[in-house]
């Protein structure tokens, strides 16, 4: 899985490419708000986003 941050309207979302479609973004907004949230909460963190 590959996590990656981008903007929507201008503001920051977490999200992942889709895989076997890295071309598409999935957003992760609603998981958590950041790359460093998911990082603070380890494996439960990693568990929950995918």
């Amino acid at each position: 899985m590959k996590l990656l941050m981008f903007r929507h309207d201008g503001q920051p979302r977490l999200g992942a490419l889709r895989p076997g479609h890295e071309d598409e973004v999935v957003d992760l907004s609603d998981v958590a708000r950041d790359l460093l949230a998911v990082i603070d909460a380890g494996e439960r963190g990693l568990e929950h986003v995918r």
